[in-house]
C-alpha cells in the first residue's frame, strides 16, 4: 500500500522511512531537464521538516521552495513507482504547493 502524507501525521514514521536513495529523483523526467527543479526526494524531505511542529526553519524553507520550480512537476508519478519504500513524493509536492499558495503549515 502507498503511504499518504497528511498534516495530521507529521510525527508519523511515514516521513522517517525515506531512504534518501534517489530512486524517485532519478526516475523524474522533470529533474532530468530542469536544473532548478530540486527533485521529488528533496520535496518529500522538505515536507517532512515543514510539517514537524519543531521546525524552526519554516520561513527559509518556504523561500527555497518558491525558487525551486516546484510547479514544474507534471504528476507523471514515476517517483511513486520508483520508490522502494512505497512512499508518495508526488503527494508531498502537492501538499507543499498548497502551503505555498494558501500559507500555513497544515
Amino acid at each position: 500500500p502507498r503511504s499518504t502524507l497528511s498534516p495530521s501525521s507529521a510525527a508519523s514514521d511515514v516521513y522517517k522511512r525515506q531512504l534518501l536513495c534517489g530512486a524517485c529523483t532519478s526516475a523524474c523526467p522533470t529533474f532530468w531537464v530542469n536544473e532548478n527543479f530540486l527533485g521529488p526526494g528533496i520535496f518529500l524531505q522538505a515536507c517532512r521538516f515543514i510539517l514537524d511542529s519543531r521546525d524552526k526553519g519554516f520561513n527559509l524553507r518556504k523561500e527555497i521552495l518558491r525558487k525551486s520550480d516546484i510547479w514544474r512537476c507534471h504528476g507523471i508519478l514515476n517517483c511513486v513507482e520508483a520508490c522502494p519504500k512505497g512512499l508518495n513524493p508526488f503527494q508531498a509536492i502537492m501538499h507543499l504547493r498548497k502551503i505555498l499558495l494558501f500559507g500555513g503549515k497544515r
